[in-house]
């Protein structure tokens, strides 16, 4: 899926078999209320700064997020609401697992998925472009096996690796503030189109169209 090798981040929406890091409880604090620069559309971007018209999702006025990409699109009705925290000068967006894999079609073996948890991803947004963050997923791997962090580290049949913290949500607010989970790598990024679901869905017309003149020519 385009999108999770691209974006290691909503890859928290569903990671595809490789690496991932869910949390047993949301941090004391979270908030359902939506930023104000959150509603509208957002098409993914490439590595080289480049719309990827594979993934794009439409983000509702109270942050309900649709999946709007071509292979994978979900009806409105599994549109997925997020939670939301800030904490030591970060913001943070938690997604809960299962709530996830319905929002990306994922269709998995039952051993692959993890367990009911919360994804969580750090977010900022600048220049109408999203840059979003996963866990540093072996870093805190190590932390867990070394004992510094209470969880467990799981590898599935289909190979992939999962981390599970376990903590309250008090413990977590305290885990968070005192350890930096995040991976501080180039981060992946969305493009705002604007506030309009008609904004977003000329934008992907042309931009798969363009793309499929350009397969032609190779």
């Amino acid at each position: 899926m385009t999108l999770f090798k691209l974006l290691p981040l909503l890859a928290c929406i569903a990671l595809a078999g490789c690496e991932s890091t869910t949390f047993e409880s949301m941090p004391a604090g979270v908030s359902d209320a939506c930023p104000a620069n959150w509603p509208g559309g957002w098409i993914a971007v490439d590595d080289q700064g480049h719309d990827d018209p594979d993934f794009a999702v439409f983000v509702g006025p109270q942050c309900a997020i649709e999946n709007v990409s071509a292979a994978d699109k979900t009806p409105a009705s599994s549109a997925l609401k997020p939670m939301f925290w800030h904490n030591a000068g970060h913001d943070y967006a938690l997604l809960g697992v299962i709530d996830s894999y319905t929002l990306m079609a994922e269709k998995r073996d039952a051993d692959s998925v993890p367990a009911p948890g919360y994804f969580m991803l750090r977010w900022e947004i600048e220049n109408q472009q999203m840059a979003l963050r996963a866990p540093a997923h072996k870093r805190i791997a190590t932390l867990i096996v070394n004992g510094a962090i209470d969880g467990s580290v799981e590898r599935k049949k289909d190979r992939s690796l999962h981390n599970v913290i376990n903590a309250n949500p008090e413990q977590l607010r305290t885990l968070l503030q005192a350890i930096d989970l995040y991976d501080d790598s180039k981060p992946s990024r969305l493009r705002w189109t604007g506030p309009a679901r008609k904004t977003l869905d000329t934008t992907l017309i042309k931009l798969r169209k363009q793309k499929a003149d350009a397969e032609k020519k190779h």
